[in-house]
């Protein structure tokens, strides 16, 4: 693997530099690290600007006004959310029930990431300023995505007599069944999603959805995930009751927008970056701060939420106990965070064991090179994993992965995609062509089901088209795998430069995490293990540090790089990354590079 350095120019670099409002980064890095401002100015020098700066170009953010909406002034890309179509009406309906004491409102939520952070902020805002009694319902993955029709029967076997609202949030915009047998009941209900609407399907109730196609929206909300969608509700109704503090459930947005994947906009940054904020100073939630400190994560990223946290929340739902994960963000009066979290890493870990043992089996028994999909139907896993199992699928093979499983005479299906495949399109289609029976999702990640008649027709259907990213597509991932931003030096291994590159809320999609160089760092020791991972302790410029390795890498170094380096010195690349440990009864942080690649 060739790696050269991104070619930055010197003009680009300073108009960048000089557009960075460096009193504001001071100040939001002296929120997050609760320090002294004038400490702060005093160790992040020019250098550290600079590399920062080439951060920034080396993800297409070349002038001020990126900048200034990445930045320096977050606040102008929060967008009103009196333009979100149907938010004031539906701000207004819940504000007559909140209003009524004898009122009961029925919050449905899903399962997933997005799903318990919406629940968590619609609950929470209603339950502050209203005065009827609320109930919110997390379903388990074994009742079915969305609102279906056993809790409908509860809501009217056991309160049709009454003044009801049902809410669902991130669900409900194909329930048409379900919803109308609510209102044939004098039940009254209000949608709130963000998922694709199906014109067949759409319920005849009041919607407050972004990607609703029968609707003209009036301001491009696409972006939104089901959480923001609610947020913005919620905002709206605040306002009704002379309050405005939503920004304090911005950690819970910043967790469901990354979770579920969602466009990187400038609203959806500012979200992200007002999470962070607050999750990274001494105002953190109590049970984000648990997981964060079992884990030893000292300072919570963009890259954190996607890889760690989410997962962690998302196992929950998966393994049918959504209740779980909701407790994170609820806590418990019985519980500590500590405990709570602890059962959730349990959950994820166990959730992690089973899907190694699937994808193993898998990558052992098939072959997928001649298919332009990934379609497995025959697997024996639970319902909660096809999910998981898919994405990781898809990222190994670099194809869409469609993995199902069988119930009854109807299989349901998880579906992820990649290079931008918008296989929702596909999907569509097919359901169009009637092959399939349901759907619902986003362009990326979404579900379907069908009969076991058309299985070959499905397969047929995707073999037949081009899916495979273009040469250009190929050859764009192949130079920014093998670029690195710059030469980094491991005295900048310390807080105040980690925390400053982590303001770009990097997810690897819409913006890609630096990887830097380490030239002519000396091998001081090593160690191989028999499983493939190995140790190394390194010195570069009088700092000793250390760095992993696992199987293919450590294959290269004892293979290719020992036997050859010249004085002991080898080339590293890799992303900057922070882990904790205790010295003397307190947790310190150490950092490293997460290897790339190793030359010599």
């Amino acid at each position: 693997m060739n790696w050269i350095q991104n070619n930055i120019n010197d003009n680009d670099l300073n108009i960048v530099n000089n557009s960075l409002n460096k009193d504001f980064i001071y100040d939001r890095l002296c929120y997050e690290m609760n320090t002294n401002k004038d400490l702060l100015k005093t160790i992040i020098n020019d250098n550290m600007f600079n590399i920062f700066s080439k951060c920034l170009l080396n993800n297409n953010i070349t002038t001020k006004e990126q900048i200034n909406s990445l930045l320096n002034n977050i606040n102008s890309s929060i967008v009103s959310p009196y333009k979100l179509h149907n938010a004031e009406k539906a701000a207004d309906l819940i504000y007559t029930y909140l209003n009524n004491k004898d009122a009961y409102i029925f919050i449905y939520a899903d399962y997933d990431c997005d799903g318990i952070s919406s629940g968590y902020i619609c609950y929470s805002v209603l339950n502050d300023l209203g005065h009827c009694y609320i109930e919110l319902k997390y379903p388990n993955r074994t009742d079915g995505y969305g609102l279906n029709m056993e809790y409908c029967d509860y809501i009217i076997n056991n309160y049709k007599d009454k003044e009801v609202l049902v809410i669902t949030v991130d669900n409900g915009i194909t329930k048409r069944n379900e919803i109308d047998k609510l209102l044939k009941a004098n039940i009254n209900v209000l949608v709130t999603d963000h998922h694709e609407s199906i014109k067949e399907e759409l319920p005849n109730c009041l919607i407050v959805n972004p990607c609703n196609r029968e609707e003209e929206q009036e301001y491009d909300y696409s972006y939104l995930c089901g959480c923001g969608v609610i947020f913005k509700v919620c905002e709206i109704l605040q306002h009704k009751y002379n309050k405005d503090t939503m920004l304090e459930y911005t950690p819970y947005l910043a967790i469901a927008t990354l979770a579920d994947v969602m466009p990187l906009s400038n609203e959806n940054i500012a979200f992200i970056q007002y999470g962070l904020d607050i999750i990274n100073s001494n105002k953190c939630p109590l049970g984000i701060k648990a997981i964060m400190d079992i884990q030893d994560i000292n300072y919570l990223t963009a890259n954190d939420i996607l890889w760690t946290l989410a997962p962690m929340i998302n196992a929950c739902g998966r393994l049918n106990n959504t209740e779980l994960g909701s407790k994170l963000f609820f806590l418990d009066e019985i519980a500590t965070p500590k405990e709570i979290a602890n059962k959730i890493i349990k959950v994820n870990e166990s959730r992690k064991n089973k899907s190694k043992s699937t994808i193993n089996k898998i990558n052992k028994n098939y072959d997928f090179s001649n298919d332009n999909i990934i379609f497995l139907y025959d697997l024996k896993i639970e319902p909660g994993l096809i999910g998981s199992i898919a994405g990781k699928l898809t990222e190994i093979y670099n194809k869409p992965s469609i993995i199902a499983i069988k119930k009854g005479d109807i299989y349901s299906a998880s579906i992820r995609s990649c290079n931008n495949i918008n296989i929702i399109k596909y999907i569509e289609e097919l359901k169009n062509k009637n092959i399939i029976l349901s759907f619902g999702g986003h362009e990326q990640a979404c579900a379907c089901s069908f009969t076991e008649d058309n299985i070959t027709n499905i397969i047929n259907y995707f073999n037949s088209l081009s899916l495979t990213p273009s040469t250009e597509e190929q050859t764009e991932t192949l130079a920014i795998n093998n670029t690195f931003i710059s030469e980094l030096s491991p005295i900048l291994f310390n807080d105040y430069f980690f925390n400053l590159i982590n303001l770009i809320p990097y997810d690897n999609r819409q913006y890609i995490a630096p990887i830097f160089c380490i030239k002519d760092a000396t091998i001081l020791s090593q160690k191989i293990y028999a499983s493939g991972y190995g140790e190394i302790k390194l010195k570069k410029d009088n700092k000793i540090f250390e760095i992993s390795i696992f199987k293919d890498l450590s294959d290269k170094f004892k293979e290719d790089i020992l036997p050859n380096c010249i004085d002991n010195k080898i080339t590293i690349y890799g992303q900057l990354t922070q882990k904790k440990f205790m010295s003397s009864g307190f947790k310190k942080s150490v950092y490293s590079l997460a290897i790339n690649d190793i030359t010599i």
